[in-house]
């Protein structure tokens, strides 16, 4: 990527770019020491249907970054409408975010909240760097699961 010559005033364009309708997911993943981590996420998207692969992006700046970066499996739990509790739990700094909550395993032993919400996941393919961030890109291995988000 080649630098920009302007300066752009992160606080504006995170304000614009936050004006487009985005669903909202968590994605967990289990560590090889099999600690459970997770983050709220609102860059998800598909990517093709012929292998089904996704793709979602976390800042290199997070203090897991490098436990999503390490992993094999992942899952993406799409959520339902009426959990904004969820989402804001795990856009938190909770040091155990999973205390309390019915996240059960899922492939790779990644946590997954099952019938919950819609969902995704598999096997990490792929990280770009990409500025900042780190854009992950995984064959989804749960494609085709009917739920409704």
């Amino acid at each position: 990527m080649t630098a920009h010559k302007n300066k752009v005033d992160v606080r504006a364009f995170r304000s614009a770019l936050g004006t487009f309708a985005t669903g909202i997911t968590v994605v967990t993943a289990c560590t090889a020491d099999g600690r459970r981590v997770g983050l709220t996420v609102n860059s998800f998207n598909s990517v093709s249907l012929e292998p089904p692969l996704v793709v979602w992006s976390l800042a290199r700046s997070l203090p897991f970054a490098a436990d999503f970066e390490n992993c094999e499996y992942y899952a993406i739990n799409v959520l339902a409408e009426d959990q904004q509790d969820l989402s804001q739990h795990f856009a938190s700094r909770l040091e155990d975010k999973f205390s309390g909550l019915g996240f059960s395993e899922g492939l790779g032993g990644a946590p997954d909240q099952g019938d919950q919400g819609g969902g995704a996941g598999g096997q990490a393919d792929d990280d770009l760097q990409a500025g900042a961030e780190v854009v992950a890109v995984g064959q989804d291995d749960a494609a085709g699961q009917e739920q409704e988000p």
